[in-house]
């Protein structure tokens, strides 16, 4: 695989620091030790990442036939940009 196709290691460290971040997050919250670092945790995942990913799955997009790693890049990117929005969606509703 050239250079140029080789998958981003930025993008990938991002995507896993996101979700490890959601996890660290909900089980912060179910042992119910919140904090004020916490709130700023939860306002970069639901506020700043879902642009980051988007952007990510944007970029990846074109790339899905390269490899399996750009697939599985773009699929992790656009399930967290979509699963943050429903779950803002559906935290307004209710």
């Amino acid at each position: 695989m050239t250079e140029e196709n080789k998958p981003s290691e930025k993008h990938i460290f991002f995507i896993y620091f996101c979700y490890i971040s959601v996890l660290l997050l909900i089980i912060t919250s179910i042992l119910n030790l919140w904090t004020a670092l916490a709130s700023l945790g939860a306002f970069f995942l639901f506020f700043i990442c879902p642009f980051i990913t988007g952007i990510i799955a944007f970029k990846n997009y074109k790339k899905i036939k390269i490899s399996k790693t750009h697939k599985k890049l773009f699929y992790f990117s656009s399930f967290y940009t979509i699963g943050v929005i429903i779950t803002i969606i559906f935290a307004r509703i209710f």
